[in-house]
């Protein structure tokens, strides 16, 4: 565990109260005299039931990328955990930031990311910190692959876009969305803007039916 005085590991694990209840809350609490300081208590997941660790993980999870994003549950007779999002890139930045333990999969009834729960116990057992670091920056990584595919692949379905000005101003923006956002160091970076621009594309090529 990092340092006690990183003020962004102190942040995160205070949220670990708005999702756990309060039998939970003192099976994985750690009294420990190097993981307290100033009344912040420091919490270890590897004490949580597998159904208290997804719940826990769903609502810090909506909490970041909104209600209707992202949903976490247990599937496969309880045996393993997914993340369930329409969004590639949300699915892909969660997979790197645990180390891609998880497995993509993606069919007619959606996109998915899914491991074993005794596997992913064995990846946050220490400590539920997240590296908001690393989330943002693969956050931002798979977003602009996933606008960079869309402005390849339709243009390349429907050659004449490049005479359209409605592509080409999506094209044109895309600089500006990306220069416009801040990278913060202890929380996701402001998502509205990129989901919007998003949005523009989902919208855009829905209208072509394509």
């Amino acid at each position: 565990m990092r340092t006690l005085e990183n003020k962004n590991q102190k942040y995160f694990h205070i949220t670990i109260f708005s999702f756990l209840n309060g039998v939970e809350l003192s099976r994985c609490r750690c009294l420990d005299k190097h993981n307290r300081e100033r009344g912040y208590y420091f919490w270890k997941p590897r004490y949580l039931s597998n159904k208290t660790l997804v719940n826990y993980y769903n609502g810090f999870f909506k909490k970041i990328f909104e209600e209707e994003k992202i949903i976490c549950r247990l599937i496969h007779g309880e045996e393993d955990i997914c993340f369930n999002s329409d969004n590639r890139e949300i699915l892909l930045a969660i997979k790197k930031l645990f180390g891609d333990v998880f497995y993509f999969k993606e069919s007619m009834f959606g996109k998915c990311i899914y491991c074993p729960v005794k596997k992913f116990h064995t990846v946050i057992t220490n400590s539920f910190e997240i590296d908001y670091k690393k989330l943002n920056h693969s956050y931002l990584y798979f977003y602009q692959n996933r606008i960079n595919i869309l402005i390849k692949s339709l243009v390349l379905q429907k050659p004449s876009l490049e005479n359209n000005d409605n592509y080409l101003k999506l094209v044109q923006n895309f600089s500006s969305v990306l220069s416009d956002v801040i990278i913060p160091n202890n929380q996701i970076i402001r998502l509205t803007s990129l989901y919007n621009y998003r949005e523009q594309w989902e919208k855009f090529r829905k209208e072509l039916s394509i």
